[in-house]
């Protein structure tokens, strides 16, 4: 099974961090090995760190969304965030990023119709709960990141097509809510 591109990339970055820290390898000679020790611990975190916390980073993005929802504060037409000791809190921006980790990790882990399912599925409940909150532009964003991760996991053109169908059957009824 191959590695999706997102975890190619970023192993791929931390390592040309490492060597222009590092560019002769000798660590012990160039660098001190305490301001090392976070880029070992990075690089470790993001090839295993994904895939522990797969389930998480699902669970976070739902609840994080989910709570715009209970006690967000519309503005202009749409709830995008909340108020916290005079803070604005907009968890949508945290959840692109949350949501991308979900679902490499998923992708990492199988690519088999069944788990592409269940992987649609809770992408698919993010979606909604944007779109339950008015959030269209978040709930856009969620949609093509996933049909674009799914395509370069599974190299499958039918899932595109059938991700493109649901999408306009959905922004129709989006539409008219």
């Amino acid at each position: 099974m191959n590695k999706p591109i997102f975890l190619k990339v970023g192993s791929f970055v931390l390592s040309t961090i490492i060597q222009t820290i590092v560019p002769s390898g000798k660590i012990y000679k160039t660098i001190n090995p305490k301001y090392f020790m976070p880029l070992i611990f990075a690089s470790v975190f993001s090839t295993f760190g994904i895939l522990f916390f797969r389930i998480l980073y699902g669970i976070i993005g739902i609840v994080s969304l989910a709570i715009v929802v209970v006690v967000g504060k519309v503005s202009y037409g749409a709830m995008l965030g909340f108020t916290v000791a005079g803070i604005n809190i907009q968890p949508s921006e945290l959840v692109k990023i949350v949501f991308v980790f979900f679902v490499a990790s998923s992708f990492k882990r199988s690519t088999e119709f069944k788990d592409i399912v269940v992987t649609t599925a809770v992408a698919a409940f993010h979606v909604l709960i944007l779109v339950a909150s008015k959030d269209l532009g978040a709930a856009l964003i969620i949609f093509v990141v996933y049909l674009v991760m799914l395509y370069v996991a599974t190299h499958q053109p039918l899932y595109i097509l059938a991700g493109l169908g649901a999408g306009s059957a959905g922004a129709v009824v989006a539409y008219h809510l």
